[in-house]
């Protein structure tokens, strides 16, 4: 009994954030790099001849183009998801304390990781209904993240203590650089009808990954902007 009475107060520290921030930049956080880049980089590895800046992110998890691979990017993905609803109750806490606007960020936060855990766990099959399917999974993914990031943005600079913050000028830039550049290259892109992977920079598989890459250090930021209490 004592051992189950133990694992409940561990597990109610953990959904309520109540847990110490040591825990989460020297454990939880190295944890979540290693499972991300290290999936991805395996993916990467055994997919025969993977070109980032003309290939999209999603071939690596298509058991079709990736037979060998995309089960590790699979279970990339999904772990990385649920790794993330351990994230979410400590920034939570520790941001809502600031304002009640970063109710709105942590929403986001949880649509987002709906859509990481779909895009692990449910794998793009060459039939329309999972591409559809892995398409809208992408969007919660990544339109979930940036949206996040915007309102726990707001709290930071809200925060007189953190304003003044050096990691806050990264953090910033790169929460506005991925998203715009997509929207600037790719508006160039159709309206002068270039083709795609055609020209390198406006190639949407280049600023794809930039998109994915800018909110995992913006996240790892995040968390590093959030000293001790």
């Amino acid at each position: 009994m004592k051992d189950v009475e133990e694992l409940k107060n561990q597990f109610k520290i953990v959904i309520t954030g109540n847990y110490e921030r040591k825990t989460l930049t020297h454990i939880i956080t190295p944890l979540l790099i290693i499972i991300f880049f290290g999936s991805m980089a395996v993916s990467w590895i055994i997919y025969p001849n993977y070109n980032w800046t003309i290939m999209n992110i999603s071939y690596l998890g298509s058991p079709y183009r990736n037979p060998f691979g995309w089960i590790f990017f699979s279970i990339g993905m999904t772990i990385t998801g649920f790794t993330f609803i351990i994230i979410v109750p400590y920034v939570h806490r520790r941001l809502v304390s600031i304002h009640k606007i970063a109710f709105i960020g942590t929403f986001f936060f949880y649509i987002a990781i709906i859509g990481i855990i779909g895009v692990g766990a449910i794998p793009q099959l060459n039939l329309e209904i999972f591409k559809l399917i892995h398409f809208i999974n992408a969007i919660l993914a990544l339109g979930g993240f940036y949206l996040c990031l915007g309102f726990y943005g707001i709290c930071l600079l809200l925060e007189k203590k953190i304003r003044n913050d050096k990691l806050l000028i990264p953090f910033t830039i790169l929460g506005w650089f991925a998203p715009i550049g997509t929207i600037i290259t790719q508006v160039i892109r159709f309206s002068l009808s270039i083709p795609d992977n055609s020209i390198l920079i406006l190639n949407f598989s280049v600023w794809e990954w930039l998109l994915l890459y800018c909110i995992f250090v913006d996240l790892i930021l995040l968390i590093f902007i959030l000293r001790e209490e």
